[in-house]
């Protein structure tokens, strides 16, 4: 149980860390044409946890 909540915050951070670079870098800065940005708002104490299964019903 506390591994996977480690698991858990390790991969919260990196996803964090993910999205950051994401709207930084050529995409989300000023690289592509039109000037396209990239810009991801996040409510990260609301997160809704789901697993597989969930998104193999719909």
């Amino acid at each position: 149980e506390q591994e996977a909540l480690e698991n858990e915050k390790n991969f919260l951070s990196l996803l964090k860390k993910g999205i950051k670079l994401l709207e930084d870098d050529y995409l989300g800065g000023s690289g592509s044409r039109g000037y396209g940005q990239v810009k991801f708002h996040i409510n990260w104490d609301s997160i809704e946890k789901k697993d597989i299964k969930s998104y193999s019903e719909v």
